[in-house]
């Protein structure tokens, strides 16, 4: 009922769904067989991927500060544009198979993981939803993580074809993704803003 009425609650599905579908793209699916195995080899697949969440945790503490200092918006649009780049990287050049390219694998890996704003589009839902009850704040998590759970679940459509066929599909689903929880940042944005007149 509440995704049917609640625009904020279709926005933030609509942004959680993408970021579940993106999940195998450039976790430990396509980026892992097609780019860090295909490099490297198969052999530096655990090593990357580790990489990657030491990373994701520390920007995940880092842009959750930030989005204190410069707010939930600012800090969204840093990490859309780092997943963003991620994507147009493939979209736009080759792996080369057996390329040994150290630097650049790790550094791809490294830029989507620490401008990690999960936290910040988590804390997101609350702000979104807090002013009608905790009970809507759970509804709409709950929501979210349906589309989440949905999003990975199907992700693997975007796993056939060539890596550029597969990145240009991640990357039309990445933008929808963005103009959904940016869409959603400023009505959070806009609210904040009433509540704050209506104090006055």
């Amino acid at each position: 009922q509440m995704l049917l009425r609640s625009r904020p609650a279709q926005l933030m599905a609509m942004s959680f769904l993408a970021r579940g579908m993106i999940r195998p793209f450039e976790g430990g699916g396509t980026f892992a067989t097609d780019v860090v195995s295909a490099s490297l080899g198969a052999e530096f697949v655990g090593y990357v991927i580790a990489f990657k969440e030491v990373c994701r945790a520390l920007g995940g503490a880092a842009m959750g500060a930030l989005s204190d200092r410069v707010g939930r918006a600012t800090v969204l649009a840093i990490a859309e544009s780092g997943r963003l780049i991620f994507i147009s990287y493939f979209c736009l050049n080759r792996i080369r198979s057996g390329g040994r390219q150290f630097s650049l694998i790790f550094a791809l890996a490294a830029l989507p993981s620490l401008l990690n704003g999960q936290s910040t589009q988590n804390a997101l839902q609350h702000e979104l939803f807090e002013h009608d009850g905790q009970k809507a704040v759970t509804v709409a998590m709950s929501v979210c993580q349906v589309a989440d759970s949905l999003g990975s679940g199907t992700g693997y459509l975007l796993t056939g074809g060539t890596m550029r066929s597969k990145a240009l599909s991640a990357m039309g689903v990445q933008i929808i993704g963005t103009i959904g929880i940016m869409a959603a940042a400023l009505l959070a944005r806009g609210q904040a803003r009433l509540q704050g007149s209506k104090i006055e």
